[in-house]
């Protein structure tokens, strides 16, 4: 059989500590404890985070998770926006236009965007946040709720949703990017539906899950010019929410799989990989981030709760020789 040596290039080193720069993989021995060790991939994890000042669902939010914002919701329509430090949630300026089944995107607590949702009938009509109040600016092209975004304020994205009132049919396939001026209609999803999640930017985002009758788990990659059908989600839901950074690089978090849903999924540009659940199940929520730090916040009962994702950290596990 092969030594250690021949299958890794390396012997196996003899530390009094563990060594520096460690990488997952890396086995040691450890003189003071006299065991075998190695660098393992720890599990990652939810934590609870600030309470929302005001319960709600169908909400909106951008940013990341040590700076994010929260806008809109229901029931029945609400206006309130309130700002994430990483620990609190504070009152902040309100939206134009109150409004629940919205979208939005953001990259900080003082960049954000809202678009579309339902103010009583279907809206089209766009904000932007830039820490302090809401500025109107183009509408969407085709006005529409019950949709996700993704992107800053000068360079969002979002696609699919509901022209019906309240969610209702038909569900339009249609894709449009923002300039911070504008929206640009570009290549449609390949199956229309509402409430899917995902993230990414306008040339590299991926989303999945959704409605388009019935509860699907397509996933779809974007490039900037067309969406391909990749691998679909392990849990069929819509009313989902997530966020990332890339179409290789997407987390996917709570939602409707005919309950309410704790099921947490990562995307690698290959194949979705199932996470620690929430410690709430829940639909209808918002959420931001990244599949190292996300943020999941509103919906449930009573619907401000908040949770911090983190991702899968190293950890030094002790080799049993017996």
């Amino acid at each position: 059989m092969a030594d250690y040596k021949t299958i890794h290039g390396t012997l196996v080193r003899s530390h009094t500590t563990d060594p520096d720069n460690l990488m997952t993989g890396q086995v040691w021995y450890d003189k003071t404890n006299k065991v075998l060790q190695f660098q393992d991939q720890g599990a990652a994890a939810w934590a609870s985070g600030g309470n929302l000042n005001t319960n709600r669902d169908q909400t909106a939010g951008g940013g990341i998770q040590t700076s994010a914002v929260c806008f809109g919701g229901g029931p029945p329509v609400i206006a309130n926006n309130e700002s994430y430090n990483g620990s609190a949630w504070t009152e902040v300026g309100d939206l134009n236009t109150a409004r629940r089944l919205l979208a939005g995107s953001g990259s900080s607590n003082t960049n954000a965007l809202c678009f579309g949702g339902t103010t009583g009938s279907t809206t089209g009509v766009t904000e932007s946040w830039d820490g302090s109040s809401w500025t109107e600016t183009g509408d969407l092209n085709t006005a529409r709720n019950f949709m996700k975004g993704t992107g800053p304020n000068t360079a969002a994205l979002t696609v699919g949703g509901a022209t019906g009132n309240d969610g209702s049919p038909p569900y339009p396939a249609n894709a449009e990017t923002f300039n911070g001026t504008s929206w640009t209609e570009v290549a449609d999803f390949n199956t229309g539906r509402r409430g899917s999640a995902g993230g990414g930017t306008t040339t590299s985002a991926l989303f999945a899950g959704g409605n388009s009758g019935s509860n699907v788990g397509i996933a779809e990659s974007y490039n900037g010019t067309a969406w391909s059908e990749v691998a679909d989600l392990n849990t069929t839901r819509s009313r989902a929410d997530g966020g990332g950074s890339s179409n290789t690089s997407v987390i996917v978090f709570g939602g409707d799989s005919g309950s309410a849903s704790a099921n947490t999924e990562t995307w690698n540009g290959t194949a979705w990989t199932e996470q620690a659940d929430l410690s709430l199940a829940r639909e209808l929520l918002a959420g931001t981030g990244t599949t190292s730090l996300a943020l999941a916040f509103g919906a449930g009962s009573p619907g401000n709760a908040t949770e911090e994702y983190s991702n899968p950290t190293l950890v030094t596990r002790t080799i049993d020789t017996d």
